[in-house]
């Protein structure tokens, strides 16, 4: 471990959050250590901007990357928004709806969706603090900089195939067990940080990523100090170079804990 650590990432669900969806009580009072040491922490995550937002207690001393890099935060200021082509939105709207799947178009502010199934909404609810249902999703013109597809069926198995198609000029991204995320090429919650790191002056050798599932590899691999969760996929653990005990054992607190302790043995 290098004498100093700068910034510190982890994903929210599976990762940070545990499978009950809370935060570690003890997370706050860490963020807050962090800083006098001039350790910047964050959150990269495929959920949108308000609800880690909200969920982070609505801190504004935090870098926030959200929509899986669509959308980076800090200090209330937007540093990055990148928006799928519109020409393409149509496209990807129709086929998710065809297969009987629930898209959800990801603006800057909302998330816009056409379903009146309680358990989709039940879904789209534990992601997304701001959202709206509207009767027809092309009736909304603004830039989207990402389609989520909620597939209750099973995300990987069932709507990724169809989708697999567009890798070439998308990125389409299994996120979930029941969500898939497509973005525009080359983006990621990885090259995101990488933007954000250089505008922020972080370096990235000096940083450490916590990630449990296939959106988090570009995360894992843009940093030097990568764990996987217990938790984790298994081809998720193969990409990271350590593993941090489970969610549930508040695994990203104890790990950063253990860092710091290690870093300040060092001094």
């Amino acid at each position: 471990m290098n004498k100093f650590i700068e910034l510190i990432v982890s994903d929210m669900d599976g990762c940070l959050l545990d499978s009950h969806k809370n935060p570690p009580e003890t997370i706050h009072q860490l963020i807050d250590e962090l800083k006098t040491q001039n350790i910047l922490f964050g959150i990269c995550s495929g959920r949108q901007y308000a609800s880690i937002h909200e969920k982070m207690n609505q801190r504004n001393d935090i870098l926030y990357i959200g929509e899986n890099g669509g959308i980076c935060v800090y200090q209330n200021e937007t540093l990055y928004f990148n928006a799928l082509p519109s020409e393409s939105i149509e496209e990807f709207v129709s086929l998710a709806q065809t297969i009987e799947c629930v898209p959800v178009l990801c603006g800057k502010d909302t998330a816009y969706v056409s379903t009146s199934d309680t358990q989709a909404l039940q879904q789209i609810q534990r992601f997304y603090e701001s959202y709206a249902v509207v009767e027809d999703l092309l009736s909304i013109h603004e830039p989207f900089c990402k389609i989520s597809v909620l597939d209750l069926k099973g995300s990987e198995a069932n709507c990724y195939p169809y989708f697999k198609k567009y890798e070439q000029q998308f990125e389409i991204i299994v996120s979930d067990s029941i969500w898939m995320d497509i973005v525009s090429k080359g983006q990621s919650k990885g090259s995101t940080l990488k933007k954000a790191a250089e505008k922020l002056e972080k370096n990235l050798d000096k940083a450490v990523a916590f990630g449990d599932y296939f959106n988090d590899v570009e995360m894992l691999q843009a940093v030097n100090y990568s764990f996987a969760m217990e938790n984790a996929h298994e081809g998720v653990k193969q990409q990271a170079k350590y593993i941090a005990p489970s969610n549930d054992d508040n695994g990203v607190v104890k790990t950063i804990e253990l860092l710091l302790r290690k870093a300040g043995e060092q001094k």
